[in-house]
C-alpha cells in the first residue's frame, strides 16, 4: 500500500510542480508586485490600496452581483442538470433522440443564444411578456433587461438554459456508472423513489456532483 502510494505521489508530484510554476508563480508575482510597486521614485502604497478597494461602494455592488451570478446560475446548473440527467438515464425509446435535444443548448453558438433570448425578453415584442399579459399576470410589458434586478434575473435564466448541458452529461456520466445491482437491491428492500435517490443515487454520485459544482463555478467566474 505504501509502495503503491509512492508511485502514485511520483506520477502527481512532477505535474503539480509544473502547475504552480506555471500558474501558481505569476500569480504570487503579482500579488507581490501589487504591494511593492513603486513609480518614479515614489513610496510603495502597500495594501492601502487593497483596503481601499474593499470599501469602495461600486466594487461592493460588482462582487455581491457576481456572487449572486454565480451562486444562481451554478444552483440551478445542478438542479436542472441532475433532473434531466434522472430522465435520460431511464430506460425509455427514443432515448438517443431526447438526449441529443438535452444538450442542444450547449452546442448552440453564443451569438444565436443572444438573438434568442434578446428575442424572449425583448420589451415591446418579446415572448415572455406576451405569454405574460396572455395569462393575466402581468398589466403591462416588464423591461426585462432595462431593470438592474431583472437584468440580472434574465442573465441568470439565460445562462442556466445555456449551460446546464455541461452539468447534466457530467452527472449523466456518474449515473451510469452506479451497479444497477444497488438499485434491484434497494426494490427488493421496498424502497420507494425518494429512499432510493436519498441513499442510492446521492452517495453514489457525490463525487461526481462536486466535480460538476467546482468546474461550473469556475467557469461562471471567469
Amino acid at each position: 500500500m505504501i509502495g503503491e502510494r509512492r508511485t502514485a505521489y511520483w506520477f502527481v508530484g512532477p505535474a503539480s510542480l509544473l502547475l504552480f510554476v506555471v500558474l501558481g508563480f505569476p500569480v504570487v508575482a503579482a500579488v507581490l508586485g501589487s504591494v511593492n510597486f513603486t513609480w518614479n521614485g515614489g513610496t510603495s502604497v502597500s495594501f492601502k490600496a487593497y483596503m481601499r478597494l474593499w470599501t469602495d461602494a461600486e466594487f461592493m455592488g460588482a462582487l455581491r452581483n457576481t456572487a449572486i451570478l454565480v451562486g444562481g446560475i451554478v444552483s440551478l446548473h445542478l438542479v436542472l442538470g441532475m433532473s434531466v440527467a434522472l430522465l435520460l438515464n431511464a430506460e425509455v425509446r427514443l432515448r438517443w433522440l431526447f438526449r441529443m435535444l438535452a444538450i442542444l443548448p450547449w452546442t448552440m453558438p453564443d451569438v444565436i443564444g443572444g438573438i434568442i433570448f434578446r428575442f424572449i425578453f425583448d420589451t415591446l415584442y418579446g415572448g415572455l411578456n406576451a405569454v405574460a399579459l396572455g395569462f393575466g399576470w402581468i398589466e403591462q410589458p416588464i423591461d426585462w433587461l432595462g431593470r438592474p434586478g431583472l437584468a440580472l434575473l434574465s442573465l441568470i435564466m439565460a445562462e442556466t438554459w445555456r449551460g446546464y448541458p455541461y452539468v447534466m452529461l457530467i452527472l449523466l456520466a456518474g449515473l451510469q456508472a452506479i451497479p444497477r445491482e444497488q438499485y434491484e437491491a434497494a426494490a427488493i428492500d421496498g424502497a420507494g423513489w425518494w429512499q432510493t435517490f436519498r441513499y442510492v443515487t446521492i452517495p453514489g454520485l457525490t463525487t461526481m456532483i462536486i466535480i460538476a459544482v467546482v468546474l461550473d463555478a469556475v467557469w461562471q467566474c471567469r
